[in-house]
This record gives structure tokens, sequence and C-alpha cells, in this order.
């Protein structure tokens, strides 16, 4: 009778730090619940992959020669997420104009509306990417 006695003040004590342990974990379910629906990777698999980058990270950071604020790292970088693409000039506008009265006619109000309907680019492609 006294250990029950004891596990329930414990219980009682304890509670709201318990009440606070399953909603985390219900919060946790929910979450790899709806990515699992949304076809997106649990929370586990995203810190499992992370840890991953980062060993891959430090295993090329220490295999390269020079030092980190080389430039060719801005080159490299740049080769590698740019779009070379040479915009000219706009070729078409469409205006619209429309004009809107109050009911008592006092007010007028004129409202523009411009927009592009066309653009002209020319997309530099070279010849292989490394």
């Amino acid at each position: 009778m006294g250990v029950a006695l004891i596990i329930i003040i414990l219980i009682c004590a304890f509670w709201p730090a318990i009440v606070r342990l399953l909603q985390r974990f219900m919060a946790r379910r929910a979450e790899d619940m709806v990515r699992r629906m949304a076809g997106m990777p649990s929370r586990k698999e995203e810190k499992r992959r992370r840890r991953q980058q980062q060993q891959q990270q430090r295993q090329n950071g220490s295999r390269r020669h020079g030092s980190p604020g080389d430039p060719g790292d801005g080159v490299r970088a740049m080769k590698e997420y740019a779009e070379d693409v040479a915009f000219t000039e706009i070729r078409e506008f469409s205006s619209d104009e429309v004009i809107a009265e109050e009911e008592t006619g006092k007010n007028r109000r004129v409202y523009r509306e411009e927009q592009v309907s066309d653009a002209e680019y020319v997309e530099i492609k070279t010849s292989s990417r490394k």
C-alpha cells in the first residue's frame, strides 16, 4: 500500500513534466506523419543525411591544397551556379486605362496598367561543364 501511495505522489508531483514529454512526443509523431504524407524524409533521415554531408565536407576540406580565401573558389562557385544570359531591350508593352467614377460623379479615378508582353533574350551556352 505504501509503494502505491509513493508512486501516486510522484506522478502527481511530476505531472506537468510528464504532460510536456507526451506533447513533444505526439508533436514529433505528427510531424513525421505529415512529412511522410508530403513525400519528405523524416527528421531522422534528414539528421543522418546532414551528418553524412558534414563528414564529406570535412574529408573534402582536408584534401584541398589552398587557403580558404582562394580566389579560385569564387570562380568555381560562379561556374557551378550561374546561368549566362544576355538580355536585350523589351519588345512590347500593353497599356490599359480604366476610368472609374463614384456614384456621386464628383471624383474620378484613373488606373493605368502597363504590362510587358514579351522580352527577348539569348542564352549563352558553354561547350561543357566540369
